[in-house]
Formats: C-alpha cells, sequence, structure tokens
C-alpha cells in the first residue's frame, strides 16, 4: 500500500483517487444507511460506489456504525499504516471492519489477506485483528484515534461497568477497560481523541438539581483513567447535537446543531495554565447535515439548504470572532 501527500496538502498522507477530480480528504460514511462518499479537498462530496470492493460493499448496508478517524492528518504515530475508518458494531461493541485506501479503492480487511502486489503482507498480518472477543457494551459513543491505532467506547452499558473500554488494532488485540478515574461519566453526548495531549476529550450530561439537567465538558487519560472536569453549565436545550473535533494545531472545537432553531455553532476551547479558555465563537444559519469534519487542509461543514438540498463549504478558516467567557461555551447547549 503506498501513500503519497497530495499536491495542495504538502502534510497529508492522503492519496489521490483518479475517479475524483480532485484528492481524497476524509472518507465519509453515512451510518445507518450504508451510503459512502468522500470528502475532496476542494470540499465537493462525491459518491464512492463504483471504488468500493466487495467484500467492504457487503458490509456497508448492514447496522455497522462506521468510525472515522479523529485526528485532522494521517500523518503521526500509527497513522500511516492505519486504517482510515472503523466499524463497530451498535450492539455489543466489537470491532467488525476496517477501512483501508489503496490504489484508488476503499478496501477492507479480508482484501488485505492476500497479497496485491504492493508490500502490502507484513500491514496485513498486523491489521487483521481476528479476534472473537466482544467488550459486551451498548449504547456508546465510539472513538478512533489512527496515530495510535486503537477504538475508544466511551460510556454506554456493559458487563464490565467501567466508563470507557478499548481495543489495539493488531492480531491479539483484545479489549480492555481504561481504569476508573475520579469523575463517573454520565450520559455520553460527543467524544474525541486529542493526539496532541494524548486525552479523550468527552462531554457527557448528569443530573442537576430540582430535575435539571448540566452539561460537562471532561477529558480522560486512556493509559491511566486520570480524569479531569474542564467545565459545566446548566442544559438549556438550545442544540441537540453536539461534536467535539480536534482542530489542526490541537486545539479543541465544539460544534453544535440545531434543527429546531435552524442554526450551527462553533466554539474554539484551549488550555491556559491548564484551565479552560474559549479563543473563538461563530454562529451561522442553518442546521449541519452531516458531522463536521477537520482535516489538514481546513474545514468541512454541510447544511441543509431550506430547499432540501445540501449545501457544502470548505474552508480554510472558520473565522471565529472573539469569545466572551465560558458563558458564552453555555449558550452551546
Amino acid at each position: 500500500m503506498t501513500f503519497k501527500p497530495v499536491d495542495d496538502c504538502p502534510y497529508c498522507t492522503l492519496e489521490a483517487v483518479s475517479e475524483l477530480s480532485s484528492p481524497i480528504s476524509r472518507v465519509v460514511v453515512k451510518n445507518g444507511d450504508g451510503r459512502v462518499g468522500v470528502v475532496s479537498t476542494s470540499g465537493a462530496l462525491s459518491p464512492l460506489r463504483a471504488s468500493v470492493s466487495p467484500s467492504l460493499a457487503a458490509k456497508l448496508g448492514s447496522a455497522v456504525l462506521w468510525v472515522d478517524q479523529a485526528e485532522p492528518s494521517a500523518y503521526g504515530g500509527k497513522g500511516l499504516v492505519s486504517p482510515v475508518s472503523v466499524g463497530v458494531s451498535p450492539v455489543d461493541g466489537s470491532l467488525v471492519e476496517q477501512v483501508y485506501s489503496a490504489s484508488g479503492q476503499l478496501l477492507g480487511q479480508a482484501d488485505l489477506v492476500t497479497d496485491p502486489g504492493d508490500g502490502v503482507p507484513a500491514l496485513a498480518a498486523a491489521a487483521l485483528a481476528k479476534s472473537t472477543q466482544t467488550p459486551g457494551r451498548s449504547g456508546f459513543i465510539p472513538v478512533y484515534s489512527r496515530s495510535r491505532a486503537r477504538v475508544f467506547l466511551v460510556g454506554g452499558s456493559g458487563a464490565s461497568g467501567r466508563d470507557v473500554a478499548f481495543r489495539p488494532l493488531e492480531v491479539d488485540g483484545q479489549w480492555q477497560d481504561v481504569p476508573p478515574g475520579q469523575i463517573t461519566l454520565g450520559t455520553p453526548v460527543a467524544a474525541t481523541f486529542n493526539a496532541t495531549d494524548g486525552k479523550l476529550w468527552i462531554m457527557d450530561e448528569i443530573g442537576g438539581p430540582w430535575g435539571t439537567r448540566v452539561a460537562r465538558l471532561l477529558t480522560v487519560d486512556p493509559d491511566n483513567g486520570k480524569s479531569e472536569l474542564l467545565g459545566q453549565w446548566p442544559r438549556l436545550g438550545l442544540f441537540e447535537q453536539h461534536y467535539l473535533r480536534t482542530d489542526r494545531d490541537g486545539a479543541m472545537l465544539l460544534f453544535a446543531s440545531s434543527k429546531k432553531h435552524h442554526l450551527n455553532a462553533v466554539v474554539r476551547l484551549e488550555l491556559a495554565d491548564g484551565k479552560l479558555a474559549p479563543a473563538g465563537f461563530r454562529i451561522r444559519p442553518r442546521a449541519l447535515a452531516l458531522p463536521p469534519v477537520v482535516d489538514a487542509v481546513g474545514y468541512w461543514l454541510v447544511t441543509r439548504k431550506p430547499t432540501g438540498k445540501l449545501d457544502v463549504d470548505r474552508l480554510e478558516d472558520l473565522s471565529l470572532l472573539p469569545a466572551l467567557g465560558l458563558a458564552q461555551v453555555g449558550q452551546c447547549w
């Protein structure tokens, strides 16, 4: 499998696909209905049905949670030899598929069993992950770190009762529990992995006084389970969908979307002396139609017009306005 940087993204190790007018930036698999697309560096969402291997195509229509890489780029750690996406069972959390990009196709793990002629056998042996062990967990948020070649299951109900489980993408990889930290996780709302600080960033929701709900933002170190509460706010119910994304410089982006109010918002979060500090904020019209993408080129936001058609914005910069403090984070709830 040969990876090469694209011309307009010198730090991306993503290969060009001849069927597309622009190089691949990110594979997008829409959960539930099996539709597959590719975000190009120009911002276009192109269908990729003709370039999906038969073994992988058979799974795309099944009830699988498809999880994209958490990192903005494949450059770093084990990223170059790790899959671009993984498939997880929503029933028990087991790892059911790994998606690779090679030779202008999307390939499944079964396609890497034999040598396609470009030196893949060693990679295939390390990535096939045949273990039949399952974590026995449901109702979780899946997170995939390409740089660490690990899959995390955040929250949900499981046999172990622990907040987070993980599995390395190795031949003998086994599901393990992250040690419990000082903070018990509530209902998970969004989660991602930040390769810059090596921590899981998690948004959850817990019960507050007098029947209210409280939204929290915390980090969990997957190596030792140490957890840290960064902030908490009243759950206002203004936005019903939330996403956490690592920015290109390691800062955290919180995206919020509201179908009811036809809005989407983003706030950039940084840590200053260990304390959460909002560094930018912006509200835009229309709710997000697909999860936002952050890659080495920039940002990809898809909203739905009143006519029902998708509006794709490929941005080099989010053009954020100055944030007014932690209270502005609370407006995203």
